[in-house]
């Protein structure tokens, strides 16, 4: 019973850090602090340390020497080659999709270009069914792994899109370039399917690379570290840094 009691203590400190640093209420750089987090949670800090270890596999978390640990922060170059390497691997899971697609499969896709859409007043929320769009045509293909993987980069580069939409206040337009895409898909020409799937993930990371290397420029991108109990770590992960032009993420 004690064992059950601890895992589903280090499950539920898992999940409340995770949802906290992919909503970006603890950005990069933040210090995550073991007490904070067990009181606030009712629990004890070995489950949170445990939790925090899993977020560190997960490459969510930074274990330091100290045994702090640390919100991961990545700077405009490593979140621009994550775009590029999440093209690559979507684009390589376009030849396995397509083969694969069924009117019933093609059907479930457009009800998640539907429900992404249903949530275009909540950036969070959108984000959440637009990576469920993006894994539900993955998971077509039949190749675990490679489908574990984009999730993977997909949840890295989370936190920063979620950053961009809030502080321009937007989403996609009506899902337009979904749309497009499950087009590409039920049209079974492999090679079209694959060109708008690069365009669609490779093209909109331009915006977002822009703006985090203006972000890099401005003192306020690197404030101090804060803890996870401080009350204004939520605002902190949106400086005032001026926003430079871009065109909506549509990722």
């Amino acid at each position: 019973m004690a064992t059950e009691a601890f895992v589903t203590a280090q499950q539920e400190a898992y999940h409340y850090l995770r949802d906290r640093i992919l909503r970006g209420e603890f950005p990069g750089g933040a210090k995550i602090n073991p007490a904070e987090v067990a009181e606030s949670l009712s629990i004890s800090r070995m489950p949170v340390r445990e939790a925090l270890h899993q977020l560190g596999a997960e490459g969510l978390v930074s274990m330091r020497p100290n045994r702090a640990a640390v919100v991961t922060r990545l700077t405009a170059l490593e979140v621009d080659e994550l775009f590029e390497i999440r093209t690559a691997l979507e684009v390589m899971a376009v030849r396995y999709v397509v083969p694969a697609l069924t009117p019933d499969s093609l059907a479930d896709l457009v009800a998640f270009k539907d429900r992404m859409d249903r949530a275009s007043h909540d950036p969070f929320e959108w984000v959440q069914r637009h990576d469920d769009f993006h894994q539900a045509i993955c998971a077509l293909g039949n190749r675990k792994r490679l489908a574990q993987e984009i999730a993977r980069i997909r949840q890295a580069i989370r936190p920063y899109i979620l950053l961009y939409l809030k502080m321009f206040n937007t989403v996609e337009m009506a899902g337009l370039e979904h749309a497009s895409l499950i087009e590409a898909l039920a049209s079974r020409d492999v090679e079209l399917a694959q060109r708008v799937m690069h365009d669609h993930v490779a093209n909109p990371g331009v915006g977002l690379i822009a703006f985090l290397r203006a972000r890099e420029t401005d003192a306020e991108y690197l404030p101090e570290p804060r803890t996870s109990g401080e009350d204004s770590m939520a605002k902190n992960s949106l400086t005032d840094s001026q926003p430079v032009p871009a065109e909506n993420v549509r990722t």
